[in-house]
């Protein structure tokens, strides 16, 4: 029961995230005026690197609660899995590095 369980928790809030990561990517203009920076331009690409960040971690949540409990975790799950961190990391430092630069 709980590995079904965590198996729909962790489809509902991927997909979720995966679309919340989308909107985000296409509207990044429209987010990064309503932070009023000075380099409209910088702020865009942070909400665009932000945008990545949620999607990497959205997959993440896919590879580890999904694939991982409907199918043996193996190799392949786990480089799966630590690609999506390292990308998540690496993302969201590149954001918070071009909002600090866009202000």
């Amino acid at each position: 029961m709980l590995r079904k369980i965590l198996i729909l928790l962790g489809g509902a809030s991927g997909v979720g995230l995966l679309v919340a990561a989308l909107w985000a990517f296409w509207n990044d203009e429209n987010l990064a005026a309503l932070f009023k920076a000075q380099n409209s331009a910088v702020a865009a690409q942070a909400v665009r690197c932000a945008a990545m960040s949620v999607a990497a971690l959205g997959e993440m949540l896919l590879v580890l609660l999904v694939i991982g409990n409907v199918w043996r975790r193996d190799l392949l799950t786990n480089v799966l899995a630590l690609s999506a961190t390292a990308i998540f990391l690496l993302s969201t430092a590149g954001a918070v590095a071009l909002a600090v630069a866009g202000r």
